[in-house]
């Protein structure tokens, strides 16, 4: 996950006013939420999380554990189907699978065409997509005429459709 929250950086970097960080969970409030959760945290989002308590871009936003910043603006952690609900944006959730699952597959929910497809086999994958077509969407942005939201059709090919 090194090389995510490098990229991660790059973008805030390159993009302040767009990308937002926070402090990182303190490693004791992991075994608190997963007792919470009645489940494992994925390793690799607790990599992430030792980075970010929750991060967001434009309107795209990782969950936080603990963070009071964001932690109103976006609906809890939501269990559903044994998959943990970990990023929110327009009406579009994704989620990681949790045990019992063996898996560790991203899944996309676009609430309003009620699309529900796997999007990735991992958090590193998803974060590498993601990140790439957040880089394209900040390049694309103008503070005249926001862009907030992925369009896959303005996407180069091998981005488009999740």
């Amino acid at each position: 996950m090194q090389d995510v929250i490098v990229a991660i950086k790059n973008l805030k970097e390159r993009y302040p006013q767009l990308v937002n960080t926070y402090r990182p969970v303190r490693s004791d409030l992991f075994t608190e939420f997963e007792n919470f959760l009645q489940c494992e945290i994925d390793s690799e989002l607790k990599e992430l999380y030792s980075f970010s308590d929750g991060l967001s871009f434009l309107n795209y936003v990782l969950v936080s554990i603990s963070n009071k910043n964001i932690g109103l603006l976006i609906p809890p952690y939501q269990l559903e189907e044994n998959r943990l609900n970990f990023m929110v944006g327009f009406g579009k959730r994704f989620l990681v699978d949790i045990p019992p699952n063996k898996s560790r597959k991203v899944w996309f929910v676009d609430e309003d065409t009620s699309t529900d497809i796997v999007v990735a086999n991992s958090i590193h994958e998803f974060f590498t997509k993601f990140l790439m077509k957040v880089d394209v969407l900040f390049t694309c942005f103008d503070s005249k005429n926001i862009v907030a939201y992925f369009e896959d059709d303005g996407m180069p090919d091998g981005l488009a459709r999740w």
